[in-house]
């Protein structure tokens, strides 16, 4: 990693971690952002955001893993006040903005992975989300449940073939990989997911000449590709065969399975239950 490149991630470590502290603040004090859930959301991605610079910068993966499921338990803890209470803005559990089960699929619990996948909405939010977003996420869940129970009311064919006619002949990479992983066919699954990272990697290069090196969504998930661990996440409990790195996605950020990682309220306090940085 060069200098530059470190001193950026170094100062986007520290900045995250100042937002975090003031996020989980908010969410103590009940402050405003607090009670439509605005603070939960920004909480759990700066979390994520934190797990990213810790592996980046220090190669630990049990951190990674660590702040992972503190940003997935916040995201089940704020799907279940919004059924307890009023006043959650519904925009801050949509799936196309919060990732769904991404986030605990990547750091390999599977229990809260599905925990977060069931408490999803039902339907896209009208005028905030694409549908052919919604049903990434969508599909995304139907595969995990399916994978888990074979009895579960979980069908991706049919979210896929409504997801094929929105896109229409556009074509879609997240499509393709979805449609392999949904009928366990692992050649079909390698050309669409190596097709997937040429996407990937043609995004982030567009992004680094579009966008600031400073960017912080840009330094946190360009080199660490999130949705394509959870896509391998997903191979792998479908007994599909991957390869053990692939471009945009380190060897070190492939985690084993693991539940449990970190109590269910150690969210409130970053460096509860974590390992040493």
């Amino acid at each position: 990693m060069g200098l530059a490149r470190s001193t950026s991630l170094e100062a986007l470590r520290s900045n995250t971690a100042f937002a975090l502290r003031d996020a989980l603040a908010r969410i103590e004090s009940r402050a405003p952002e607090e009670s439509i859930g605005y603070a939960y959301f920004d909480a759990a991605w700066r979390y994520r955001r934190l797990a990213s610079c810790e592996l980046l910068l220090e190669g630990q993966s049990d951190r990674f893993a660590g702040f992972l499921c503190k940003a997935a338990l916040l995201q089940r803890h704020l799907q279940q006040l919004a059924f307890e209470r009023h006043g959650i803005e519904p925009i801050h559990l949509c799936p196309s903005m919060t990732q769904g089960p991404v986030n605990a699929l990547v750091a390999g619990d599977i229990r809260l992975a599905l925990t977060t996948a069931r408490g999803m909405p039902e339907h896209p939010l009208d005028g905030v989300e694409y549908e052919e977003d919604f049903l990434l996420y969508a599909c995304m869940r139907a595969l995990l449940l399916q994978s888990q129970d074979a009895t579960a009311a979980a069908d991706p064919f049919s979210i896929l073939k409504r997801w094929t006619r929105v896109v229409a002949n556009g074509g879609d990479p997240f499509l393709d990989v979805c449609s392999a992983l949904a009928a366990r066919a692992e050649p079909d699954f390698t050309q669409a997911f190596d097709a997937l990272l040429e996407h990937r990697v043609a995004q982030c290069q567009q992004a680094r000449l579009t966008k600031s090196v400073e960017d912080e969504q840009y330094q946190s998930e360009a080199f660490i590709f999130m949705k394509g661990l959870a896509f391998l996440r997903l191979a792998q409990l479908r007994g599909i065969e991957t390869r053990a790195e692939y471009p945009r996605i380190p060897r070190f950020a492939l985690l084993p399975l693991k539940a449990g990682r970190v109590p269910a309220n150690s969210w409130r306090v970053p460096e509860q239950a974590m390992p040493a940085g």
